[in-house]
C-alpha cells in the first residue's frame, strides 16, 4: 500500500466535499457545486466505492475528475429487478412510464422504483438504482478534513 502524504485524507477521516456526478455524455445527473459541500466519514461505505478510493490521499484544496466503473458505483442493472405486478391488484390507479413508485416491503423497508411498462394486464417496476448500469465521471474537490479518524488531528482547510 502506498504511503500517504502528510496531512491526505485517510480512512475514518470526516471529510467535506463538492462533486458533479455525469454520465459520459456529459449530463450532470448530481451535484453540490451551487450549495453546501457533502460530508462524509471516509471508509464507511457512504459512498460508492470508487469514489471513496479516489478521495483517500486527496489534500484539501486538490481536485480531480476520475470515472467509476458502474461495478464500483451502482453496479450493473439487473433483470430480476424488474418485477412484473398484475394491474389487478391496482385497480383504481393509473400509471405513466417513469413514474416513480414506492413500495413498503413487510419487514418495514421502502424500496424506491419506476414504471417500465404498462399495459392492460400487467405493470412493470424497475427496482434498480436509477445509476445502474452507468459509468460515472466523477469532479471532486476535497474542501476540509473536518476531524481525522482514529489517530486524531486538527481540522485541514484547502
Amino acid at each position: 500500500m502506498p504511503k500517504l502524504r502528510p496531512g491526505a485524507a485517510k480512512g475514518g477521516d470526516t471529510i467535506r466535499f463538492h462533486y458533479n456526478v455525469k454520465f459520459s455524455t456529459g449530463f450532470i445527473v448530481n451535484s453540490t457545486k451551487e450549495g453546501p459541500p457533502a460530508e462524509m466519514v471516509l471508509g464507511k461505505g457512504l459512498a460508492v466505492p470508487g469514489l471513496e478510493k479516489a478521495i483517500k490521499g486527496m489534500l484539501p484544496g486538490e481536485s480531480k475528475t476520475i470515472t467509476v466503473k458502474c461495478e464500483n458505483a451502482f453496479g450493473q442493472r439487473q433483470e430480476n429487478l424488474m418485477i412484473p405486478v398484475p394491474r389487478s391488484q391496482f385497480p383504481n390507479q393509473q400509471f405513466a412510464l417513469g413514474q416513480a413508485i414506492e413500495f413498503t416491503q413487510p419487514n418495514g423497508e421502502v424500496v424506491n422504483g419506476k414504471v417500465r411498462f404498462v399495459d392492460e394486464l400487467t405493470v412493470f417496476f424497475d427496482l434498480n438504482h436509477p445509476l445502474a448500469g452507468h459509468d460515472l465521471t466523477y469532479d471532486i474537490e476535497l474542501i476540509e478534513i473536518v476531524a481525522r479518524g482514529e489517530s486524531g488531528g486538527k481540522r485541514e482547510r484547502g
